[in-house]
């Protein structure tokens, strides 16, 4: 029989979308052995997915006891597992095992126990072009493995490999042997046998005994006495072996002497030889004898005798190797001495070979090895006969149903075929439309008409409206489609009865309008639209994918215009029907005539057989005619005239011209002396005001001009939609006062996103405070003005605006940037300055509703130093308004200050003591400190083109400026033959011929310099191209090895070297030239090849520096 099975492996699987799962051994009954004739082991396993041990439970799987027991007995009784099983003697079997998830596929309500594979396929379906694709979660493994014999195939065994020695259809890729078995040892003997052993023996005999036993060669010769083959020595009668006869003993032997040439025989009682071992070897010297046989007969044998061998005649004999028995017999595969059972070219004992696979013959000795196959079925919406086989037989786990014509809905569902031709349950149902398109081919050109419709219709025989949101309308000049428009529920379906202007028609609004294009002299344009040209219109029904002709709708607008616009009331498409107005079965709304034409008779019968009179009425006896002719009305009208339909007008003239105007006055027809205001009254004559909307659109307004928004530019009032202009040209603007405008340049628009900044004090280059009430300070983001105020004295606040999505924000400040500040002094932007937020508080980033406070001071006013330990030689490139010690001094007071001839301490007790008071800008100091100390105030006075006025000899001074700048870049030229050297903290520069050497090579802003000169001069700093540029700077790195520490001191010298001789070997470039007094380093200085100035540190009052120099002091260098 055929029934749903599941298998089952020996691993559990999370795979996908199913899952394998055996459970464990306390999730199933125990199986019971049952009792059976062994020799009925004959039923073929291969489909059962569950195999036993025959001996621990009398069989290997249910088929095989399938004579004495149903599988439905086996799976009750026994607890055994039968799923997979054929059971021929069983036709209704279910196996209880199975797959007990009902959100699976092939759940199976038969099943009590979770066994082998529950399927999830998880189909979908996706719609495309002209196709849908299906995609679904396999039911088996799909093997990857390419070396595998089913890669890219599916199975509910995964990859599945060739027998080692053999490939994947059985052939033997390593070489029979003569027995026929792959890669076998068996080979032909000398006589032709396979697996034989016969050999040639010595004597080249194949399967010969070789030499004769107590022979010595193949000619029947002996060994005599003396051992030679053939030889003639014998032993005399004393035991003497030559071939001399003269020797021999004189005694006398009655019997015979053996080879070992001893007397036997008669008078003896002794066999021949019986010296001799089992080997055939004489007693030694000692007269012992080694070899001997066992009980067995054997010679050197261990003596064993296996009893249950031995027969009547007490012979010893044993069992052969390989055998289970005296008789001979071996195990079989089910381990039977003697037994009659084979394995089968799969491995199994007793097995039945390998099975087929129901679908596709492949032979396997295991089914859960053959390949899955899937059907895959489908219906489609409004289509009755359910589901239809789609594919037939295919594997893998995705298919593409192509070839669509039109569209609608197509349902899916898939199934499994497996190895024993089961189909499973169906999987999900998975639903797709394609995407059809009708073939309307055009491109727009710069030429468009629009056409509207107040409905459109496909009606079929039964004048029913067909039309979906699957069709689609196009229009064609020709055959040349110049337009298309798909059909949507707001356009196609409104049924408008009326498509015109009328403002008050609400389904107007819901026409149907698609755009025609025109001939716009390109080449591609060709063939459409030209002036005056009537278009033809066509439905392409999507579900049918059939193009249905329409008639041109009614309308005097049809003929095309670029840039015109025509509306009709209805788009029809060819209907069938009778044609023919004169028929009693014409369908006014039929297209296609298809023979249905019938006609009335006269009295009104439709094909009837009445007659006429003479006025055409059906026995009518002519009473149709009243005086004005056959079927004529009598005569009418004011004028009782036949066929008059005159009146008399509002002024009583018949048929006159006069009409009631809105105005509730007689007046000519074409008097429009009475108009419509924009209050909806209607008024005439001398006294009539005609009320009109103004640019805001406010009835009788005031904006004749314009209507701008709240902060655009204005110059009156009526320009304004708020009808306000500020005094600040501000729409809605709140200024009311000119004074309180801000500048050219500071005018910003007002944002929704703001943030605030407070500045408790601003001032200029020169440390003046902003004038109040006068200054006025912006806020800019690259130059774009995005807040200003006037100044106001101590926390003035400025307004940033940040962009907030509005046009007129763009630009504006984005949250993280920020923004730049600019004094206008004066209000002008001819005397503006960029100021720079300090002593900060909060974050200068912009983010909306941030709160900041801040000082703002001009560039460089920040001024910041540090001080090492020791002694630090700066210089004031700013300084405080107020420029007293204390002041500059007050972020580092526990200090010394020593400058040209003047110096102060700060005592902590006292405060400061010395002669120096004030601090200079064009002066250089000295600051001895004993911890690390940052120097920091804000200062004024920013000039680099501070004049200097140098003494003949060492001026210590400042350098004016910010950046840094090359020696002989910032000294004039005029002046600079008089410098004579210059001394940096802790360096040196010496002005030669070549140009400047040494150590020092650049000014920098902050530092202070003694600088040498050979007579009085005055002198600035050439700044405009040298400050800031890059400059050859004197690189040296420190030793690694030893203390190389140098403390700076304000008692220096230098030495410059140009030239080094050594006693032994020569000085390189990196080499360390050193200063010291006595053994205390006083200097350091690397090597680099050219003239250098190597330090000397003299003692100063400072304890860092004990042990240097005194005033006249010699000094050892050493390199």
């Amino acid at each position: 029989m055929k029934f749903k099975y599941t298998f089952v492996t020996i691993m559990i699987i999370l795979l996908g979308g199913f899952f394998w799962s055996n459970g464990s051994d306390s999730d199933y009954p125990i199986p019971r052995k049952i009792d059976i004739e062994i020799d009925n082991f004959r039923g073929n396993c291969t489909s059962c997915s569950e195999n036993y041990n025959p001996e621990d439970l009398g069989a290997v799987c249910c088929d095989q006891a399938s004579e004495y027991f149903t599988c439905s007995e086996l799976e009750s009784n026994y607890n055994w597992i039968c799923s997979g099983c054929e059971c021929d003697s069983d036709p209704d079997f279910v196996s209880m095992y199975g797959c007990t998830d009902p959100s699976a596929a092939n759940y199976s309500v038969d099943a009590i126990y979770d066994y082998g594979t529950c399927w999830y396929p998880e189909l979908t379906a996706d719609g495309c072009v002209t196709e849908i694709a299906l995609n679904w979660v396999p039911y088996g493994t799909i093997c990857n493995d390419p070396t595998a014999c089913n890669t890219n195939e599916e199975s509910l065994s995964g990859c599945v490999y060739a027998k080692e020695n053999y490939d994947c259809y059985g052939n033997c890729t390593m070489g029979e042997d003569c027995a026929g078995e792959c890669d076998g040892s068996a080979v032909e003997d000398c006589s032709g046998e396979c697996g034989g052993d016969a050999v040639v023996d010595e004597c080249g005999e194949c399967g010969g005994d070789g030499i004769d036993e107590g022979d010595c060669d193949c000619d029947g010769n002996v060994d005599d006495c003396l051992g030679d083959c053939g030889g003639d020595a014998a032993f005399d009668a004393c035991g003497a072996c030559d071939n001399d006869p003269s020797n021999d003993c004189p005694a006398q032997c009655d019997g015979e002497f053996d080879d070992c040439g001893m007397c036997t025989g008669e008078g003896t009682d002794l066999e021949y030889n019986y010296a001799m071992d089992c080997l055939g070897v004489c007693p030694g010297a000692d007269g012992y004898i080694d070899a001997q046989e066992d009980v067995c007969g054997v010679c050197q044998g261990n003596g064993y005798v296996d009893w249950g061998c031995n027969d009547s005649g007490s012979t010893c004999w044993d069992i052969a190797d390989g055998d289970c028995d005296c008789a001979g017999h071996v195990d079989d595969c089910l381990g039977i001495c003697g037994g009659s059972g084979v394995e089968d070219e799969c491995g199994v004992c007793e097995g039945g070979g390998k099975g087929v696979c129901y679908l596709d013959g492949k032979e396997v000795c295991d089914l859960e090895e053959c390949t899955i196959y899937y059907n895959v079925y489908k219906t489609e919406e409004g289509v009755d006969g359910g589901y239809d086989l789609l594919t037939g037989l295919i594997t893998g786990t995705e298919f593409t149903d192509i070839g669509f014509e039109y569209i609608n809905t197509f349902s899916y569902y898939v199934t499994y075929i497996d190895a024993w031709g089961n189909e499973s349950s169906p999987s999900n149902i998975a639903a797709a439309r394609p995407i059809v398109s009708p073939d309307f081919t055009y491109s727009e050109t710069t030429k468009s008409m629009a056409y509207s419709f107040g409905s459109i219709k496909l009606l079929d025989l039964g004048d029913i409206d067909i039309l979906t949101t699957d069709d689609w309308v196009g229009a064609f000049n020709g055959d040349q489609c110049v337009g298309l428009m798909q059909i949507n529920e707001n356009t196609a379906f409104c049924d408008c009865d009326t498509c015109d202007s009328d403002s008050e028609n609400d389904c107007v609004q819901d026409c149907a309008t698609m755009y025609l294009y025109g001939d716009d002299g390109s080449a591609a344009s060709s063939g459409y639209m030209s002036a005056g040209d009537i278009p033809s219109f066509k439905i392409w029904d999507g579900s049918t994918n059939n193009y249905y002709g329409t008639d041109n709708p009614t309308s005097d607008c049809l003929a095309f215009e670029a840039e015109g616009a025509c509306c009709s009331e209805m788009l029809a498409a060819d209907i069938f029907g009778c044609t023919n107005p004169e028929s009693c079965t014409y369908d006014s709304d039929a297209t296609v005539n298809d023979g249905s034409c019938l006609y009335l008779d006269c009295a009104g019968v439709c094909d009837g057989d009445a007659s006429l009179d003479d006025c055409g009425d059906c026995n009518g006896g002519n009473a149709a005619d009243l005086g004005c002719g056959c079927n004529e009305p009598a005569p009418s009208g004011c004028d009782n005239e036949c066929g008059s339909t005159a009146v008399d007008d509002c002024s009583g003239e018949c048929d006159g011209t006069s009409v009631m105007d809105n105005c509730g006055e007689c007046v000519p027809d074409g008097d429009t002396s009475c108009v419509l205001g924009c209050d909806g009254n209607w008024c005439n004559g001398e006294n009539c005001h005609q009320l009109v909307d103004d640019a805001c659109g406010d009835c009788d307004g005031n904006n004749s001009v314009s209507c701008l928004p709240d902060w655009e530019f204005c110059t009156s009032h009526d320009q304004c939609e708020s009808d306000y202009c500020d005094e600040c040209g501000d729409c809605g603007g709140t200024e009311t006062e000119p004074n309180d405008c801000p500048p050219d340049g500071l005018a910003y628009n007002q944002s929704t996103q703001q943030a605030f900044y407070n500045v408790s004090n601003a001032r200029d280059s020169l440390g003046v405070t902003l004038e109040y009430g006068v200054d006025w300070v912006g806020a800019f983001k690259d130059g774009l003005c995005v807040g200003s105020t006037k100044w106001a004295g101590a926390q003035t606040q400025i307004a940033v605006m940040g962009d907030d999505g509005y046009g007129y924000t763009e630009g504006y400040m984005l949250p993280g940037e920020t923004p730049t500040f600019i004094v206008f002094d004066d209000g002008s932007a001819e005397s503006m300055f960029t100021v720079f937020p300090y002593d900060v508080e909060g974050s200068l980033a912009f983010s909306p509703n941030n709160w900041v406070n801040m000082e703002l001071l001009p560039e460089f006013s920040h001024f910041e130093r540090q001080l090492d330990v020791g002694a630090n030689l700066i210089s004031f490139y700013v300084l405080p308004l107020v420029a007293t010690i204390d002041i500059v001094f007050e972020s580092c007071e526990e200090s010394c200050v020593i400058t040209e001839g003047k110096a102060a301490c700060y005592d902590p007790e006292g405060g400061w003591n010395g002669s120096l008071l004030y601090i200079e800008p064009e002066k250089g100091y000295w600051i001895l400190v004993n911890t690390p100390c940052t120097l920091s105030f804000a200062g004024f006075n920013y000039n680099p083109s501070l004049e200097y006025h140098l003494h003949m000899g060492a001026n210590l001074i400042s350098f004016p400026a910010q950046g840094t700048c090359d020696l002989g870049a910032c000294i004039p030229d005029d002046v600079e033959y008089l410098f004579e050297a210059i001394v940096c903290e802790g360096s040196a520069a010496m002005n030669t011929e070549n140009g400047w050497v040494g150590y020092c090579t650049s000014f920098s802003g902050g530092s202070g310099y003694w600088v040498i000169v050979s007579e009085p001069l005055s002198f600035s700093f050439i700044l405009d191209d040298g400050i800031g540029r890059e400059i050859d700077v004197y690189s040296e790195t420190m030793p690694t090895f030893g203390d190389f520490k140098v403390n700076q001191s304000t008692e220096q010298a230098f030495y410059f070297v140009d030239k080094i001789t050594l006693l032994d070997g020569n000085v390189e470039i990196g080499d360390w030239l050193l200063s010291y007094n006595g053994d205390v380093l006083t200097g350091i200085r690397q090597w680099q090849g050219v003239m250098i100035d190597v330090p000397v540190m003299g003692a100063s009052d400072d304890v860092l520096t004990s042990g240097y120099f005194l005033e006249g002091g010699y000094h050892l260098l050493k390199s």
